[in-house]
């Protein structure tokens, strides 16, 4: 198991009776729909309904997947990239790095039925355009399961709480609670799977930022 990840434009609402899965106990969409489970997220324009999607006349869309380990580390690397901090960090001060780039992405659900709306995905997509020559050269330069000190983590007064992050992919702050290890994890021999990665999510942000989104499930 892992996050899948679909993003899609001009993105349709469409019926679906969905049907029941024995194994699981719960309804299933049985078609190849992208299906946003409730609450679904954003208000206003950013907003998406619960239900089943495909592209409408002239869309398009897209799919990646993560393993939850490899998510946790691919959002830990863009922390360190962009920010120079863990992601941890950003958590524990939501409102000191409040509109900072990549930061909706950091601090994102990333299970459950996440989506990410159109508003919330073109200023991501700024983002990631801005961040690619320096995101390539960061994936390409640097050691694998090698990082930099952490800086501590006092959470401010005026700060809230990191818990509406909810996803399974957290499984390096478990990791870092019960061994002491900021990452039980191998990250391969190489960073490029994660450049890969970094166009794949601008491809999806693209996509949804024209009336579609990105749903995580």
């Amino acid at each position: 198991m892992g996050i899948g990840i679909t993003g899609l434009s001009k993105a349709k609402l469409v019926p679906c009776t969905g049907a029941y899965d024995d194994d699981d106990g719960y309804d299933e969409c049985a078609e190849k729909h992208t299906t946003v489970d409730p609450p679904g997220r954003g208000k206003g324009k950013d907003a998406v309904k619960e239900g089943c999607y495909v592209p409408g006349p002239g869309g398009r869309e897209c799919s990646l997947d993560f393993s939850y380990i490899a998510y946790d580390g691919w959002i830990r690397r863009l922390s360190l990239m962009a920010l120079g901090v863990e992601p941890r960090e950003v958590w524990a001060h939501p409102r000191r790095y409040r509109g900072n780039p990549l930061v909706e992405l950091i601090t994102f659900p990333d299970a459950g039925g996440g989506v990410i709306g159109p508003i919330t995905a073109a200023r991501l997509y700024e983002d990631f355009v801005a961040f690619a020559p320096r995101a390539r050269r960061y994936f390409a330069t640097s050691k694998p399961n090698v990082f930099p000190a952490a800086r501590p983590a006092t959470r401010s007064a005026g700060d809230g709480s990191h818990g509406k992050r909810i996803g399974l992919a957290n499984l390096s702050r478990l990791t870092r609670a019960l061994f002491g290890s900021d990452l039980a994890w191998d990250e391969g021999e190489d960073l490029h799977w994660m450049w890969d990665s970094y166009r794949q999510f601008r491809r999806a942000l693209r996509l949804a930022k024209n009336d579609g989104f990105v749903a995580l499930y």
